[in-house]
């Protein structure tokens, strides 16, 4: 697995102007006052977007940057529509393939982010050979 999911918060408006300029297929919409899990209230809408799904770490990296690229040309900046931002890039770990996989960021990449107002997040998920031949 070496996938990219955007998450995203704020007013539904916001969402989905960045939903629309992004060309994003939303896998999980949220309202606010929606129910969630254990019976908590969401205070804010949202939603969960893949945005990325590579065959291999440095597809998973350059697609990411290109995704932020696009969002900066298109004039989406998280931060100024006041969206709560994550990318979190799940990667699978304890297969032959990724025994422990490592993926380094250079700091302009990092800085991208920043501008755009993303948290960047990095989740193993642990993996045997037989999940990864499914």
């Amino acid at each position: 697995m070496r996938l990219a999911c955007l998450r995203a918060h704020g007013a539904d408006e916001a969402l989905d102007r960045i939903r629309d300029a992004l060309d994003l297929k939303i896998d999980v919409r949220w309202k606010a006052g929606d129910r969630a899990r254990r019976n908590r209230i969401h205070e804010h809408s949202g939603f969960n977007a893949a945005i990325v799904d590579a065959a291999n770490l440095e597809d998973l990296y350059t697609e990411t940057i290109q995704f932020l690229t696009a969002c900066q040309e298109k004039g989406i900046n998280f931060r100024d529509l006041n969206v709560e931002a994550e990318i979190d890039i799940g990667i699978s770990v304890g297969c032959s393939e990724q025994l422990m996989p490592s993926l380094s960021w250079e700091p302009e990449d990092l800085k991208l982010f920043s501008d755009l107002g993303v948290r960047l997040t990095v989740s193993g998920y642990p993996a045997s050979d037989e999940e990864e031949e499914e």
